[in-house]
């Protein structure tokens, strides 16, 4: 995974472990016009803990954020001047046996969040947990974040036979299929939001629930060799466990056309990117 990971934090004797330290001025000469006046509200704050699974057992790997949305930055970053920049690690990676240690300037409530445990279902789907908590104040014992098996990643591989247009895994749905040809988009739909199309779609027409946004109300021209055909979910499933993925097939002269297996070995990457966004959505880095 290609990630900013921090290794696990060393604090300084100006923190108290597992505890906070708020935020006043060392001395007098710590004047308002080098600390905002917010400070003396927000704190550092350090949580050691566990990441694990339902049946207990560590979440190697996993990313762990600790974030408080309401600390303006101009607080955060003179707290961590003040106690030695080093000292502030909203995020950390989880060791062998799930353990991380996360610092970060936080108010009265603040959020900490871990997202990992990836394992792979079938070829191709991967299942991805999440976790999070809301605490009002620091605290000082070691705390367990329980990953829910919350996301579904898959490659899709997806079929063409004459106007039928199917996917596998076929009980995950699509939010969005398009045609495009070499002279460009051809044909466009897509569901409503919350909602997934099921496979098999006949080209050209609308299934319950979806609407068609290119080409308006008309008729879209005839699927032709050359033509691709391609399909992503964003968030929605028929069994209301959101899931993300996309796949794609090039229509061919003869036959059905059936997406390239090569797909699946670059599974891994594409799956990196996806982990990726979903940290950027559920835990911005602050």
């Amino acid at each position: 995974m290609a990630f900013p990971i921090h290794p696990t934090l060393a604090l300084c004797s100006i923190l108290v472990i597992a505890g906070c330290r708020k935020g006043q001025p060392d001395s007098a000469s710590d004047t308002a016009d080098s600390i905002p006046s917010s400070v003396g509200t927000a704190a550092l704050c350090t949580v050691r803990g566990t990441v694990r699974r339902h049946d207990r057992t560590p979440v190697f790997g996993a990313i762990v954020e600790m974030y408080d949305s309401q600390v303006p930055n101009e607080t955060r970053e003179a707290l961590c001047a003040s106690a030695g920049d080093s000292i502030c690690r909203p995020h950390d990676q989880a060791e062998e046996d799930g353990q991380f240690s996360v610092t970060a300037v936080v108010t009265e409530d603040f959020h900490l969040d871990a997202i990992g445990g990836v394992r792979e279902i079938t070829p191709e789907t991967t299942e991805i947990g999440l976790a999070g908590r809301i605490f009002s104040s620091c605290p000082t014992a070691p705390v367990v974040l329980t990953l829910d098996s919350t996301y579904t990643v898959d490659v899709f591989m997806v079929r063409v036979q004459e106007n039928a247009i199917s996917w596998k895994p076929a009980e995950h749905g699509i939010t969005r299929l398009r045609v495009t040809s070499r002279a460009g988009l051809k044909w466009e739909i897509q569901s409503a939001a919350g909602k997934a199309m099921r496979s098999p779609i006949v080209y050209g027409m609308v299934p319950p629930g979806a609407a068609q946004v290119h080409p308006g109300r008309a008729t879209p021209a005839a699927l032709v060799p050359g033509d691709v055909v391609s399909v992503t979910a964003d968030g929605s499933s028929i069994e209301d466990v959101p899931h993300t993925g996309s796949g794609d097939v090039e229509i061919l002269d003869r036959g059905p056309s059936i997406g390239p297996m090569e797909k699946v070995a670059g599974f891994t990457g594409w799956v990196s990117q996806v982990y990726a966004r979903i940290i950027g959505v559920h835990g911005p880095g602050r």
